[in-house]
């Protein structure tokens, strides 16, 4: 499975509709277009994880 690179996480989180209801995890797309560099790559590595370990934390 390809990992998701950081260039794709921008364009995710960059077209993101601000105007959603937020999921499970209470996190706006709003909120995620102002994190900083480390928290993304936080992010990039969870998701890749996911992807990696073919599992998705509930």
């Amino acid at each position: 499975m390809t990992k998701i690179t950081p260039s794709e996480l921008e364009i995710i989180i960059k077209e993101a509709p601000n105007i959603k209801a937020t999921g499970p995890s209470k996190i706006s797309n709003e909120i995620l277009k102002h994190l900083g560099p480390q928290a993304k790559a936080t992010i990039l590595n969870l998701l890749n994880n996911c992807l990696i370990l073919q599992d998705v934390p509930t």
